[in-house]
């Protein structure tokens, strides 16, 4: 067998997202929470994959809890980010549609909808990525959370299958 008919595979890290989160209303009780989380991303991917430069942006996310385990929630972001045919930043609009479930205190899952467009007037007529995610999370410890899940590619310009690993600390 010719091993170089099969490419290694590389494993890398992501990009590193440095996000705040302000609650607007309701927090860990009530109903409804709304909040406000202004973000930036580092560009530390140790490939040539992705963007050279940072990024950033804002993100606006409500959740109403439907019952004390079922949730729906809802987020629209808007990203500056770097344009990949010139120097020059673009803007970009996504939204999301989710609903959680959680099984247990410490495990929980969910099902998304997610769509982005890009604002810039050469790629208006672009149909954009859209996906559907899903995944589960794991409460390591009260501040500490594990992400695993999968996103599934709806339209020409989503990646097919993109799963993920990841881990989220509260302060």
């Amino acid at each position: 067998i010719n091993s170089e008919a099969f490419p290694k595979r590389q494993v890398f890290f992501d990009d590193l997202f440095l996000r705040l989160k302000v609650n607007l209303f309701g927090n860990d009780s009530g109903t409804i929470a709304l909040a406000l989380m202004p973000f930036f991303k580092l560009p530390t991917r140790s490939s040539r994959i992705g963007a050279q430069k940072g990024e950033g942006g804002i993100i606006l996310p409500v959740i109403f809890h439907l019952s004390p385990r079922l949730s729906l929630g809802a987020t629209s972001q808007w990203n500056v980010r770097p344009s990949e045919e010139s120097r020059a930043y673009g803007l970009e609009w996504s939204t999301s549609v989710s609903l959680g479930y959680e099984w247990t205190k410490e495990w929980g899952g969910y099902w998304e909808l997610f769509q982005q467009l890009s604002l810039d007037q050469s790629a208006i007529l672009d149909q954009g990525v859209r996906t559907f995610d899903f995944g589960w999370t794991y409460e390591v410890l009260s501040d500490v959370q594990l992400d695993l899940g999968c996103n599934v590619g709806l339209s020409k310009n989503s990646d097919p299958f993109h799963p993920f690993l990841g881990v989220s600390f509260r302060f």
